[in-house]
């Protein structure tokens, strides 16, 4: 299996990553949020990682970034296709662990509807 994330599979641009924070749905777990939308493409699923606008400082917020973009490539079969996904960290996220942050966006992952399929099990973190 290629773990890859490849720049098709991501939000890009201004447009689509506002048409699924403003227009989408939210669910929150801790200092995530994950915004969903339909996917422009049928059958599509692309992700965009973004952080709070007050960060504690770049190094901070690009290194929670890191760790949501690697949390979702190395689970992303947990996400629904058809949706367009967006994880956002709060400033809080600067502060937890990669643990606590997984344990967090894996509980949201569940939370997503995936209509036409059972529900995938969230594996619990040791």
């Amino acid at each position: 299996m290629n773990l890859r994330l490849r720049k098709s599979e991501l939000l890009r641009r201004g447009r689509d990553i506002e048409r699924v924070l403003f227009r989408g749905h939210r669910l929150q777990a801790g200092a995530v949020r994950v915004y969903y939308g339909p996917a422009r493409e049928p059958g599509s699923r692309k992700a965009g990682f973004i952080t709070a606008g007050r960060f504690p400082g770049a190094v901070a917020r690009n290194r929670v970034r890191r760790l949501l973009r690697e949390i979702y490539r190395t689970n992303r079969e947990l996400f629904p296709a058809n949706y367009d996904i967006l994880l956002r960290a709060d400033r809080a996220a600067a502060e937890i662990g990669y643990g606590e942050l997984k344990e967090s966006l894996l509980e949201l992952a569940g939370r997503i509807p995936n209509p036409g399929k059972q529900a995938i099990p969230v594996p619990k973190s040791q």
